[in-house]
């Protein structure tokens, strides 16, 4: 516990509940996109379904329809995998914790971008890591450097990434830099912790494959969210990772709470059943980048 200290995290949410503030320090989505509508309907009607399934225990893992869901979306974003290859998270946060103590060892190293995001600090923390960074550019984790980083850090073992729209830069991994991370992670037998809140916000382009898609050797563990393309108050994540991974990942679940909300992860099945996420996230794109350029604008014209 001695590395444990209030973090800016805390600081950030609560200026975040602050209605008098807009507050840029963490990532909220804007409210008045919450498909508020949908899921009133839809918790009034999980809430009446007979027998109460929604408001009873769950299995650990997460509701096999949510799961077999999360496989979908994943497939039809060239990720091919089924429920059984999904862990239902209290948010992708609760997967940072997870990795960290499955993996890490007391003066273990954790190869990290440089800047990174807070969160994962904070979460990686209490497992008493050292850490190694690699400097970012417009693209990416510059891997040409990565190389030199595990061979002058042999206790590496894990490299942390957030290869779409980097939190806190914005800048996205080349697929060249990608392929080239997964090629140094096999050589030096690392796990790879691929952390994609912001994956399909995307104002322009096409998205580019995830690392798990790329991974030849079953170590990216890969961590999603319907925190920033849903609501994150449902704090529904998920984990896909290899089999043996996945199985301990599983373990420290039951450890830490049992399972996520029955209920909430229900809300977010039935949102999936009823209506088209797609449509709906593109309704986001189209809002943020709105916002974007109206910032960009008053930045061009009120700042030094």
């Amino acid at each position: 516990m001695a590395k444990v200290r209030q973090s800016a995290i805390g600081d950030l949410l609560a200026l975040g509940a602050d209605p008098s503030i807009i507050s840029f320090g963490g990532g909220y989505p804007d409210a008045t996109l919450f498909p508020t509508d949908q899921l009133d309907a839809i918790f009034h009607d999980i809430i009446r379904t007979p027998g109460g399934a929604a408001m009873q225990y769950a299995p650990s893992n997460g509701l096999p329809h949510l799961r077999d869901q999360i496989a979908h979306l994943m497939t039809v974003d060239g990720t091919p995998c089924t429920g059984d290859d999904v862990l239902i998270l209290q948010g992708s946060q609760q997967g940072l914790d997870f990795a960290a103590r499955m993996l890490i060892d007391p003066g273990d190293v954790i190869v990290t971008e440089d800047p990174t995001f807070l969160g994962a600090l904070i979460a990686f923390e209490p497992s008493q890591p050292q850490y190694a960074v690699v400097p970012v550019d417009a693209d990416g984790m510059q891997t040409e450097h990565l190389e030199a980083v595990l061979k002058a850090n042999p206790k590496a073992r894990m490299i942390y990434t957030v290869p779409d729209f980097q939190n806190p830069t914005g800048v996205t991994l080349s697929f060249a830099r990608r392929k080239q991370l997964i090629a140094l992670a096999n050589r030096h037998g690392l796990i790879v912790l691929e952390d994609t809140p912001y994956r399909h916000i995307r104002f322009s382009g096409q998205n580019l494959p995830t690392l798990k898609s790329l991974d030849t050797e079953g170590r990216v563990i890969h961590l999603g969210s319907f925190s920033k393309v849903l609501v994150p108050g449902l704090r529904i994540g998920w984990a896909v990772a290899a089999p043996d991974l996945l199985a301990r990942l599983g373990l420290l679940k039951v450890a830490a709470d049992t399972q996520t909300s029955t209920l909430n992860m229900a809300a977010a099945s039935l949102f999936l059943d009823r209506h088209d996420l797609a449509a709906h996230i593109a309704t986001l794109q189209t809002a943020y980048a709105c916002k974007k350029e109206a910032m960009l604008d008053a930045i061009r014209q009120h700042f030094p």
